[in-house]
């Protein structure tokens, strides 16, 4: 099964990376895209054992701040689940003192002192936090997401995603644009 959805990320990188296959009208949105990265990042990070209360507990991906593809995000999700038992949530934060109940925060705070108060607060814990702001990554964010080309890419903080327990997988490294330590 993991092949299967390695291999379907793949295809859906390699199609990122080459939209003249197809008619413009084909080609995914810069939130299409982000929603499914947030989706696929639950098959390609792993949390340690002692996140979940039980097998039952919802995966959790919170959202902070004005999030344009909400909707995109919930329908992708819908159904889904993270280690075949935890059901995939989406919860929208009203202030980052909520994240510290999700696996994935991810953020649209882009002023400095923001997105600083929000690494303190998470650092450490086993959360995936990411954001699509200048040098998120640098700062102290677990993912980036870039736009080049009108493409949707991302640079990984390794060093960050190990100080929270999280294990990055060698393949989303491999797609990655730039990993930031």
């Amino acid at each position: 099964m993991k092949k299967v959805i390695y291999i379907i990320f793949i295809l859906f990188v390699w199609l990122i990376f080459n939209p003249v296959i197809y008619g413009q009208s084909n080609v995914p949105t810069e939130n299409q895209l982000k929603s499914v990265y947030l989706y696929n990042f639950t098959n390609f990070v792993k949390w340690p054992k002692n996140t979940f209360y039980d097998s039952n507990t919802p995966f959790i991906i919170g959202v902070l701040g004005d999030c344009k593809f909400i909707d995109e995000l919930k329908e992708i999700v819908k159904g889904e689940k993270v280690d075949k038992t935890h059901p995939i949530q989406i919860k929208v934060l009203q202030n980052s003192d909520e994240a510290d109940i999700c696996q994935i925060v991810y953020t649209t705070y882009d002023d400095k002192n923001s997105l600083l108060k929000l690494f303190a607060l998470l650092k450490e814990q086993s959360i995936l936090i990411v954001g699509d702001s200048k040098n998120f990554a640098k700062l102290g964010g677990t993912i980036e997401f870039v736009n080049v080309d009108k493409k949707v890419l991302f640079d990984i903080n390794i060093t960050v995603a190990e100080s929270a327990g999280l294990t990055i997988s060698s393949r989303l490294q491999r797609v990655a644009r730039k990993i930031v330590k």
